[in-house]
């Protein structure tokens, strides 16, 4: 087994099928048929992430300058290191990891990548003593 990159402490605790849902939709989504695994981390947080397959979502320009547009920061030990690791087996990174040089996150490091739908997940590793 390969180990884990540093930090990354996130584990499967459900994963569903593709499903169906019945009669009208619930007000808060538009999808009948959707995918939905969910990831907990220590302390009980979790992070559900759902596909929506039918009927097939439109692509959004996902760029983090644009109204709407959202995204994911996950806190890590060791970030130049996850960085090195995922760079190797072709993540997309949206530059190298910096050093943030202002506002309440001076001196944390931080880079981001894209998933395969071009979400932006920002990967950051806060400095020491914060």
């Amino acid at each position: 087994a390969q180990p884990r990159p540093a930090g990354v402490r996130w584990r499967l605790v459900e994963f569903h099928r593709p499903c169906y849902t019945s009669g009208p939709h619930p007000p808060n989504t538009d999808a009948l048929k959707h995918f939905c695994p969910y990831l907990e981390a220590p302390g009980g947080h979790r992070l559900e992430l759902i596909q929506y397959l039918d009927p097939p979502g439109v692509k959004l320009d996902t760029r983090t300058n644009k109204v709407g547009s959202a995204h994911l920061a996950l806190e890590l030990d060791d970030l130049p290191r996850v960085y090195r690791e995922l760079k190797a087996k072709g993540v997309r990174f949206k530059g190298e990891p910096i050093e943030i040089p202002a506002c309440p996150n001076k001196g944390n490091l931080m880079v981001c990548m894209l998933d395969p739908d071009d979400f932006t997940l920002e990967l950051i590793q806060v400095r020491a003593g914060t």
